[in-house]
């Protein structure tokens, strides 16, 4: 089921959106229809409220991604793939089991218990100090949380 933060974030972004209208015929509730088969929002699993949540942040433009230039990688350090792959299962991650804390300082919680390595993930190249064998660890590391997660979500995602 979902929690109630999650169920909390639903209603708060319909409301910001304008499609909350505190019954069970406005459009928030026909979103949530449309996109889990569900008539309640009471009723979701965490991974439904999460593609609930999605879909809304998306309509009002929080997911938007901006275009960056590309990143100074120095030599032997995480590449450009790593560093978009990293923050791709960060993101994952965040759409999966939705936290308080931003993807930015999940990240950063992130790196801290992985490689034991203090970033700013605000800055232009949070990982120009990480290590190219440190960025293979992080990413694993990253993708076993997000298997984790997607396990506690009750998403088969067999390759």
């Amino acid at each position: 089921m979902a929690t109630a933060p999650q169920i909390r974030a639903i209603y708060a972004l319909g409301s910001k959106l304008g499609i909350n209208q505190n019954n069970r015929e406005d459009n928030l509730h026909q979103l949530v229809y449309s996109i889990t088969g569900k008539e309640s929002i009471k009723g979701l699993t965490n991974y439904e409220a999460a593609r609930v949540q999605s879909e809304l942040s998306r309509m009002e433009g929080t997911g938007k991604k901006q275009n960056k230039k590309p990143i100074d990688v120095p030599p032997g350090k995480m590449s450009e793939a790593q560093q978009k792959k990293a923050w791709s299962l960060i993101y994952k991650l965040q759409e999966i089991a939705p936290s308080s804390a931003s993807p930015a300082e999940r990240m950063r919680g992130a790196v801290k218990k992985i490689i034991d390595m203090d970033i700013n993930p605000y800055c232009d190249n949070p990982f120009r100090m990480v290590t190219v064998k440190q960025g293979i660890k992080l990413i694993d590391t990253l993708k076993k949380y997000v298997a984790s997660a997607e396990k506690k979500a009750g998403i088969n995602n067999e390759h």
